[in-house]
C-alpha cells in the first residue's frame, strides 16, 4: 500500500495539513517540524500523490489518452505507439476509455487534469461540449488524433488528409467498373467522417456519378452500426455493388450482415474500408484499405506533448499532415455495367 499524507500525519501525530506544508514547500514551518516530518517521510517510503504535483504546480511523468474503443485495433495500435515513445523519455502513459459517451469523455480531461498530466491526446469521438470551457492555458496540452476540433490551430493535431483518402479509395471502385458505391459513413460529429464522405462525394461527381441519398448510411464507426447500416442498404429496391466503409468496425460489421443474408464479398458486394489492417490475418478476403500510420500517430503524439511541457516561446502550435498507406486486398472485383 502505498503512504500518504494522511499515513505520515498519523505516524507523527500531526495534521495533514502540516505534513502537506512541509511537501508543498508553500507556507513556513518550524525548523524541528520540517525535518521531523522529513525524516518520516523518507522512513515511511512516501510517494507525492497528484494532489501533491498540483499544489506545487508540477507536472507529472504522465501522458493521458483518451480512446473511444480500446477494443479497436486503430487506438489500440495508437497507444502502442505513444507509450513506446513515452518510455523512451522516462514517460508513463494514462489511458481513458470513453465508449464514446460525451459525458464519460469530459469527466476523463477533467481526471487528467487534475492529475496535471505533461499533455493529453485525444482520440475520442465528441469534442466540442468537452472544450468550450477550456483556457487558452490548457489548450497546448492537447494532441488531437483524426478526429478533430472545429477550431483545430487552437491545438496541436496529427492526421491524414481524409478527403484525398477517401476521394482516392473511392475512385479506386470506379476504376473498377462501380457506379453504384454506398459509404457507411460513421457519426457525422466527427470531422473523419464528414471529411470521408465528403472525399467520397468529390470522386462521384468528377466522374458524374448521381449520388442518391440512400447510399449514404450515417452509423457510429462501432461492428454494430455497420451490420445494421449494411441491412438497411439491402433493403434497397436499387442496391449497390459496392461498399465504401469508414472504418474497420463499420466494414466488418457489414461483412457480417452479408453473411446472415447469405451474399460474400467480393463475388456479390465488393467492399472497402479504411484501417482494415487485420494484423491476425484472418479476415479473409483481405480488404481494400486506406491504412492510416496509427503507431507514427502515437509517437508524434507524445513528441508534440513534450515539447510544449518545455513551454518554450518559439513552440506554437503544429497541425501534422502523415502519408497513407493503400492496400489492394482482394475484396474488391471488376464489374461491367
Amino acid at each position: 500500500m502505498q503512504t500518504g499524507l494522511k499515513e505520515v500525519a498519523d505516524h507523527l501525530g500531526i495534521s495533514v495539513s502540516t505534513v502537506s506544508r512541509v511537501v508543498t514547500g508553500k507556507d513556513r514551518v518550524s525548523k524541528e517540524t520540517r525535518e521531523k516530518v522529513l525524516k518520516a517521510l523518507n522512513e515511511l517510503d512516501y510517494q507525492p500523490n497528484d494532489m501533491a504535483r498540483v499544489l506545487r504546480g508540477k507536472q507529472s511523468n504522465t501522458i493521458g489518452i483518451v480512446v473511444s474503443d480500446i477494443s479497436n485495433i486503430f487506438f489500440a495500435s495508437l497507444i502502442k505507439g505513444a507509450e513506446n515513445a513515452a518510455a523512451k523519455q522516462g514517460y508513463s502513459i494514462l489511458v481513458c476509455n470513453t465508449g464514446g459517451d460525451p459525458e464519460r469523455e469530459k469527466k476523463s480531461v477533467d481526471v487528467l487534469l487534475s492529475k496535471s498530466v505533461s499533455g493529453i491526446i485525444m482520440a475520442a469521438a465528441s469534442y466540442e461540449s468537452t472544450f468550450e470551457n477550456l483556457s487558452t492555458k490548457q489548450a497546448p496540452l492537447f494532441v488531437f488524433i483524426d478526429n478533430l476540433p472545429k477550431h483545430t490551430k487552437s491545438y496541436s493535431s496529427v492526421s491524414i488528409d481524409n478527403i484525398r483518402a477517401a476521394r482516392e479509395i473511392t475512385e479506386r471502385l470506379i476504376a473498377h467498373g462501380h457506379r453504384r458505391i454506398a459509404i457507411l459513413a460513421g457519426t457525422q460529429a466527427e470531422s473523419s467522417g464528414k471529411d470521408r464522405i465528403k472525399g467520397w462525394k468529390e470522386a462521384m461527381r468528377a466522374h458524374n456519378i448521381l449520388i442518391p441519398e440512400h447510399l449514404i448510411a450515417a452509423g457510429d464507426f462501432t461492428l454494430e452500426s455497420g451490420f445494421s447500416c449494411m441491412e438497411k442498404l439491402l433493403m434497397q429496391k436499387t442496391r449497390p455493388t459496392a461498399i465504401l466503409a469508414s472504418n474497420n468496425s463499420l466494414a466488418y460489421g457489414a461483412m457480417l450482415a452479408l453473411r446472415e443474408h447469405g451474399y460474400s464479398v467480393p463475388n456479390d458486394f465488393s467492399i472497402a474500408a479504411f484501417d482494415a489492417d487485420d494484423q491476425t490475418r484472418l479476415i479473409m478476403p483481405v480488404l481494400m484499405s486506406i491504412n492510416q500510420p496509427v503507431l507514427e500517430f502515437g509517437k508524434i503524439a507524445v513528441e508534440l506533448c513534450l515539447k510544449h511541457k518545455l513551454k518554450k516561446k518559439s513552440i506554437s502550435n503544429e497541425q501534422i499532415i502523415l502519408d497513407y498507406q493503400f492496400i489492394e486486398g482482394n475484396s474488391v472485383v471488376f464489374i461491367k455495367q
